[in-house]
């Protein structure tokens, strides 16, 4: 993928997540939903690093 369409991507994953975020949920598990709603599945490393997110940011948002 080039750089070009990474960021749209990024872009959009980010609107997504503020758009969560405005009706009332957390900016971490807004993160980890609007990344897991492009991928058919993914590790607990990828969310890391497909949501921006650290390990226990993860964690604590996916026990949300």
């Amino acid at each position: 993928m080039n750089t070009s369409a990474s960021a749209d991507i990024a872009a959009e994953r980010d609107e997504f997540a503020s758009i969560l975020m405005k009706i009332g949920l957390k900016r971490n598990v807004a993160k980890v939903l609007t990344y897991l709603a492009g991928v058919p599945e993914a590790t607990s490393r990828e969310i890391e690093i497909g949501s921006d997110l650290r390990q226990p940011e993860v964690s604590i948002a996916m026990r949300d």
